[in-house]
């Protein structure tokens, strides 16, 4: 399994590196919570809204119901938009802590910016973090990596769209933020792979290496997110607070 000896990437990037990548919360005023990931030519804003009283019809007595809305940057929406939309909600659902809010709807609204490949990892990321940015309560953070499978197997991490049509498969991985030498609740080292979206076929080899390549990468995006999400709350929190 391959990755850092694939030099022939268009961008100059080695199989393993992701590419320059860009976190903005609180960018939508009317939301009660909101961020914009960007991955260069890819980006996707998030906008939480609630926890509301939900409808009769839709309420769960025991939890907060999830609710995800899935828009591309133009046209209808699509059938992979639809699964976008079930992956990012069954993906939610195991990171909040719903019982908190019972009898309760939040409604997460995911807008395409740009698409240049990776789309369904950045919708994931601008979630987790709008998520954040509202306040709710969460069991885990999480980051997501996607990666391209080609024969080899070699795999490239955070692909473009060109990258995506020539590969064999895609897998798209949400990972638990552990950081690096702590252990998880579930009491692994390696941060949890908590979703797994598939597109193609691929031996287990590969997927293995996905893996492997995926937790390199949300190691990366853990320590960015942190680094600038301390930035943003400590200019809000006076100094001697």
């Amino acid at each position: 399994m391959s990755a850092d000896h694939y030099a022939e990437r268009l961008d100059g990037r080695g199989g393993s590196t992701l590419r320059q990548f860009h976190l903005e919360r609180a960018c939508l005023n009317r939301a009660d919570g909101s961020a914009s990931w960007r991955q260069e030519g890819t980006e996707v804003l998030a906008a939480v809204y609630g926890p509301a009283e939900a409808p009769s019809r839709r309420e769960n007595p025991e939890c907060m119901v999830v609710e995800v809305l899935f828009r591309p940057r133009a046209g209808m929406v699509s059938r992979t938009d639809r699964e976008y939309e079930h992956v990012v909600r069954r993906t939610l659902e195991t990171a909040l802590l719903r019982t908190v809010h019972p009898r309760t709807v939040v409604q997460v609204v995911l807008q395409v910016v740009s698409d240049d490949g990776s789309l369904l990892s950045a919708a994931l990321n601008a979630a987790c973090f709008a998520l954040v940015d509202a306040g709710l309560p969460m069991s885990r953070l999480f980051s997501s990596v996607t990666c391209a499978v080609l024969p080899g197997p070699l795999v490239l991490v955070d692909p473009t769209r060109e990258e995506e049509k020539e590969a064999t498969a895609v897998v798209c991985l949400a990972l638990d933020n552990c950081p690096r030498g702590a252990v998880s609740i579930e009491g692994d080292k390696d941060a949890k792979v908590i979703t797994s979206y598939t597109a193609g076929t691929f031996s287990q080899e590969a997927y293995l290496g996905v893996v492997l390549f995926s937790r390199e990468g949300q190691r990366v995006i853990d320590e960015f997110a942190r680094d600038t999400l301390q930035k943003y709350y400590s200019r809000e929190i006076p100094a001697g607070a």
